[in-house]
């Protein structure tokens, strides 16, 4: 009883301690996804001050725009004329070698209507070890820079304020702003236009593409949710985002893509009690593998009774009948009956002996030396 009783108390302590790890796990991952420092920088889904999840946030909350966040390769948004599409925290020389069809789908993109802001990762100097690596690619790459008419270069000076160029007319855009980049813009072909530049380099740059508009920015500080805190500037992230209505944050190209996977599809139709639907199960499984749900009934317990052998029966016959003083006396009738003839002088012989020791007290009685001894009698040949 106090073996069932304890592995019953130690299935239940363990399932409890299964559910509370669960438990202290998933809150944990939530927790850690709620930051969103497990995601890139400047990625939208990032809370931190490195991500735009504030600027994602409060352009979903104005001006009736529609926000969303694109998971998937460019091929499956360049039909969005009627969007701006946000490529935040993008690596600059990842520019000079793109695939072809990628580089068509942009083209496409933008030439049609779309909206195209390119903000860079902030960086110190060139990375000549990537450049050399692209470089490798092969002719199955184009450089986008050269397409659009534009060279990247690098200057000692990463800090400082940009101010807005002198052929801007709109004044509702800020006088400057901070940047954080060694990065910088040499237009090349005469379409672009400067919105504003440090030490005379421009640092934040557009141009019209037939229908559509590109905007490429050597900063994104200003895009980040430590800017949108300390140095807010409404009007120049309204005027990067345009007269589209639908705003795309493209978080493919931080490495972040949806696969039609179960917990994908959970997550997205709001699913994730499931997880701890399956938790208990398992737990409700080990409890009834360890111990049954429905308490058993009590076995009744038969006694079986074993059997004698022929000789014990015949031992507890003779027992019971034959008194202990004459069980002698009863041996020698049976051998005169069963033997054929005893000799006269070893019948003498036997009834001397039988009565010596009947005549013996009964502490000196030795029965089955007696008995031996008289089956020795009778053996003996003539």
């Amino acid at each position: 009883m106090k073996t069932k009783r304890s592995s019953k108390a130690f299935v239940i302590g363990a399932s409890i301690v299964i559910v509370l790890l669960g438990l202290g796990m998933i809150e944990l991952l939530l927790l850690r996804f709620s930051a969103g420092d497990v995601y890139p920088p400047y990625s939208s889904l990032r809370a931190d001050p490195l991500g735009t999840k504030a600027l994602y946030e409060s352009l979903q909350g104005c001006c009736d725009l529609n926000v969303q966040r694109n998971y998937e390769p460019f091929s499956r948004i360049q039909e969005r004329f009627d969007a701006t599409v946000l490529v935040l925290g993008f690596d600059s020389q990842l520019l000079r070698r793109v695939p072809k069809n990628v580089s068509v789908e942009i083209n496409y993109f933008i030439s049609n209507g779309g909206r195209l802001v390119v903000s860079f990762m902030p960086v110190a100097k060139e990375k000549e070890s990537l450049a050399s690596i692209l470089e490798g690619l092969g002719e199955q790459s184009l450089n986008l820079l050269d397409e659009w008419g534009v060279r990247i270069f690098y200057e000692p000076e990463r800090t400082g304020s940009a101010f807005r160029g002198a052929d801007i007319s709109r004044k509702d855009l800020p006088a400057s702003i901070s940047t954080h980049t060694a990065v910088y813009f040499q237009p090349v072909h005469p379409g672009w236009k400067i919105l504003y530049q440090r030490n005379q380099h421009p640092v934040l740059i557009e141009r019209k593409f037939s229908h559509g508009t590109l905007v490429l920015s050597a900063e994104s500080y200003f895009l980040s949710n430590e800017a949108l805190a300390k140095e807010r500037q409404p009007s120049l992230l309204m005027y990067l985002v345009g007269d589209h209505r639908s705003i795309v944050f493209d978080e493919y190209n931080h490495g972040i893509s949806a696969d039609a996977g179960v917990m994908v599809l959970a997550r997205r139709y709001h699913l994730e009690w499931l997880m701890g639907v399956f938790l208990l199960i398992a737990v409700l499984f080990i409890w009834k593998s360890a111990a049954p749900l429905v308490k058993p009934e009590k076995e009744t317990v038969e006694v079986q009774q074993t059997g004698k052998e022929s000789t014990a029966g015949l031992t507890n016959l003779l027992r019971r009948n034959i008194p202990v003083q004459q069980l002698l006396s009863v041996c020698f009738d049976q051998w005169q009956k069963t033997a054929k003839e005893i000799p006269l002088e070893k019948k003498t012989i036997m009834e001397t002996m039988i009565g010596n020791q009947e005549a013996k007290p009964p502490r000196q009685k030795d029965l089955p030396a007696a008995y031996n001894a008289l089956g020795r009698v009778l053996k003996e040949r003539k």
